[in-house]
């Protein structure tokens, strides 16, 4: 299904969402794991890789930890013109979290949709 379609299960900031990981691991994937969230945040960044998929990262410039937006590639064209520094929101399927206290954790989304619905 396509993710722009679904409504999301809890609609959260990018920030407390990293840190209700941080906080509890387990309770937090229990919670959210396989549901479609909808995370409002800061645009750390956008990635595009060599096969031509994004990433949006989003969560406080500050910190190392944020939420991983893979996009799914048929909304690629919705985060092209995305700017870093601005505030955006996403919907996407949480699929976990990868703690690394050096390098900062990151809550993953996948098949990700700009929500346009702000």
């Amino acid at each position: 299904k396509d993710t722009a379609r679904l409504k999301p299960v809890y609609s959260l900031a990018a920030t407390d969402l990293e840190k209700e990981f941080e906080g509890n691991e387990t309770a937090s994937t229990q919670k959210y794991a396989d549901k479609v969230l909808r995370v409002e945040g800061i645009v750390k960044e956008v990635v595009k890789d060599d096969k031509g998929f994004y990433t949006v990262v989003l969560g406080d410039t500050l910190s190392l930890s944020s939420v991983r937006c893979s996009i799914d590639s048929l909304h690629s064209k919705d985060v092209m013109e995305v700017k870093k520094g601005t505030t955006l929101a996403v919907k996407g399927i949480c699929s976990g979290f990868n703690a690394d206290e050096m390098l900062g954790s990151d809550v993953i989304l996948i098949r990700s949709v700009v929500d346009l619905k702000n």
